[in-house]
């Protein structure tokens, strides 16, 4: 999470320095996005995969700030992981992210046709 913890430090001084990425930065987020999936799915339950599922709704709202609130591109996987685990709160789609992440159809399959641009 290498990536991410610089981006995330970046966005905390944002308003002094203002907020960019990248073009190896979104490369590497997306390659540890990859490694968070990765690990998700080898978790066996979804009460197992909690710490991790937790973790990448951190990683989901930097991003989610980063692209609207300071209009950075992000690759188009990070926009359909933003859009897909908007509400990574409610324990409901946590656990559909989850079973989705096992079975490598994540986050494409929870987004509808309108929400995958």
């Amino acid at each position: 999470m290498a990536t991410f913890d610089l981006i995330h430090d970046r966005l905390c001084r944002a308003p002094v320095h203002g907020m960019f990425l990248s073009d190896d930065e979104r490369d590497a987020l997306d390659q540890e996005l990859s490694e968070m999936f990765v690990n998700i799915g080898k978790c066996v339950s979804f009460a197992s995969a909690d710490q991790l599922l937790g973790q990448l709704g951190v990683v989901q709202e930097v991003l989610a700030t980063i692209w609207f609130k300071h209009r950075v591109a992000l690759s188009e996987n990070q926009r359909h992981f933003v859009r897909a685990y908007d509400r990574w709160d409610v324990p409901e789609l946590r656990k559909r992210a989850f079973e989705a992440i096992k079975a490598n159809t994540f986050p494409s399959s929870l987004l509808g046709p309108a929400q995958q641009r």
